[in-house]
């Protein structure tokens, strides 16, 4: 077979369609790999490298068990920067610790995969960061607040695994987009009093982030402005139970998991990212959260994409997006 690289993916974003065409949502994570590296290599030498760069530069250890009980046994994926020895024993850390990024895919919180954003991490790889892409249990499995408590597990392991990776825990930046934005703003939003009256444990370390980055995310579980007929209808009694368990009790289950009853001054830096016609999860929910943040003092960022829907954005509004990510970022490091 022959692999033709035209000009056009030379983008990292006009890349994305075409390669998440080839290969659907549950897709192997490796099959993607193979596309990306016959991409990378046949770059023309006077063009950017992205590619090339995450390859040579990185390694991938994928299926991680991150939490593990006799029922339960959930997984993550670490890209991690690395140095290539070219002898035994072939691989070694680039003597620094780096950044890491803390990835909750999305998907309705009751379908997706971490494969799932795969294309969109290497923007983090390029980098040099680390990329910790997690699994969770959906809410039709167990039900809210239960999938937070997974999210704040795999925060816990990237404490645990700090020394190993080489990850600086003073620069965690947990993201996600729609229900994993959700779950990244209750993740980065939490502290120990919360973990243990919300989701009955306790960690044995102080589990901070950076900053966090909202893609459409709810920040308030029990008030949705407009319907259009989507899914967040809590209204919809088969929905409510699918995702809450008991609608007996709702609101409270509502009020536990809405990130707008979580925020006070101690909070890290939000940036949010956010179509303006989104029919799913409607704009004035990011618009409510950061003006909450601008009363409490917390630095935000508010990154409208102008008649946006959901998750539908082109690659210069993404290549956008990211240039405001990284500039916010850089913004708190210094």
């Amino acid at each position: 077979m022959n692999f033709i690289v035209s000009s056009e993916f030379d983008n990292l974003e006009a890349t994305k369609p075409f390669l998440k065409m080839l290969f659907p949502k549950q897709s192997h994570l490796m099959l993607a790999l193979l596309v990306l590296t016959v991409i990378a290599f046949g770059c023309k030498r006077n063009e950017d490298p992205i590619l090339s760069r995450i390859f040579s530069e990185s390694i991938i250890e994928s299926n991680i068990v991150y939490y593990k009980s006799d029922s339960l046994e959930l997984k993550l994926d670490v890209w991690r920067p690395i140095k290539r020895l070219g002898e035994p024993p072939w691989l070694g850390n680039k003597g620094k610790t780096t950044p890491v990024i803390l990835n909750i895919h999305g998907g309705k919180w009751i379908y997706g995969d971490k494969v799932d954003d795969t294309f969109d991490m290497m923007h983090y790889m390029d980098r040099g960061w680390a990329v910790v892409n997690i699994n969770y249990r959906y809410s039709n499995v167990a039900p809210l607040p239960m999938p937070i408590l997974d999210c704040r597990r795999a925060l816990n392991w990237i404490y645990q695994n700090a020394d190993k990776y080489g990850f600086n825990t003073d620069k965690i930046i947990v993201s996600g987009a729609s229900s994993g934005g959700h779950y990244a703003l209750m993740t980065g939003l939490m502290n120990a009093k919360d973990d243990s009256e919300v989701l009955n444990v306790s960690f044995p370390y102080d589990l901070k982030v950076m900053a966090i980055i909202n893609w459409y995310g709810m920040y308030d579980m029990g008030r949705v402005d407009k319907w259009d007929g989507t899914v967040l209808d809590w209204e919809n009694e088969d929905f409510l139970h699918t995702l809450i368990g008991s609608p007996n009790n709702a609101q409270h289950i509502l009020n536990i998991t809405s990130p707008k009853n979580f925020i006070d001054e101690s909070d890290p830096p939000i940036i949010s990212i956010h179509g303006t016609s989104d029919p799913i999860v409607p704009y004035s929910q990011s618009e409510n959260l950061h003006k909450h943040l601008g009363k409490m003092g917390i630095k935000n960022e508010l990154v409208p994409i102008q008649d946006g829907k959901h998750h539908d954005f082109s690659p210069t509004e993404l290549s956008m997006a990211y240039q405001k990510i990284f500039e916010f970022l850089d913004s708190i490091e210094k």
